[in-house]
């Protein structure tokens, strides 16, 4: 862990929506697009806090399956300028990696992209934030893509894939989508026009709510 003598901490957008709904790419556009402003941001996913599947229970909520009391600690770090070493959870393997995640944000860093599932539905999250933004999918779009990643990236067979979704859209889905009330601005992910309006202006007013 290091730490600097002068730090002036960066905001706070929080991206949350459903599993595939395109967060982690809308994060990445996001970041690209303020880097050509000349803004530099730190994207924060929380899925590197996902628990092993050997540590789960079967009867767990969606937020058992983050280790969220580790994020928010980490996230607080970062945000007061220091570096976080930690195992991240490897979606592959769905343990942790043998090998250390290092997050530390620069000397310009202006924004922390904490982008998720759950990022939304947690109020110690939620208090960190300058923004947040609700990503919605089309459901049809959603299944289509967590098949593949479960049967293409987790090489899952039809019978493990289909149990989880099944399990997951009757959990998971109203849980996350219970969490939209707390966004600012609700969109899909290739909205990034309007997205990216509202993110901008998190550099020009000091207040937490703009659309």
């Amino acid at each position: 862990m290091t730490s600097r003598g002068h730090w002036n901490p960066p905001k706070v957008l929080l991206i949350g929506g459903l599993s595939r709904s395109g967060k982690s790419t809308l994060s990445a556009v996001v970041s690209e697009s303020l880097r050509v402003q000349g803004i530099e941001s730190l994207i924060f996913p929380l899925d590197n806090w996902i628990v092993s599947k050997k540590q789960r229970s079967p009867y767990d909520k969606v937020t058992d399956r983050f280790r969220i009391d580790h994020a928010v600690s980490a996230l607080r770090t970062v945000l007061s300028g220091d570096s976080v070493t930690f195992r991240a959870y490897n979606p592959t393997t769905r343990c942790e990696c043998n090998g250390l995640t290092t997050l530390a944000t620069g000397d310009n860093t202006q924004l922390v992209i904490v982008e998720g599932v759950v990022a939304l539905a947690d109020q110690r999250l939620r208090n960190l934030a300058d923004y947040s933004i609700f990503i919605t999918v089309n459901s049809r779009l959603r299944i289509r893509r967590m098949i593949e990643l479960y049967r293409d990236v987790k090489c899952l067979d039809a019978g493990e894939y289909r149990r989880i979704i099944r399990l997951r859209e009757i959990e998971e889905v109203p849980t996350i989508n219970e969490s939209k009330v707390y966004a600012n601005l609700v969109a899909c992910a290739s909205d990034i026009d309007r997205v990216m309006r509202n993110v901008s202006l998190l550099f020009s007013y000091p207040d937490k709510s703009h659309e």
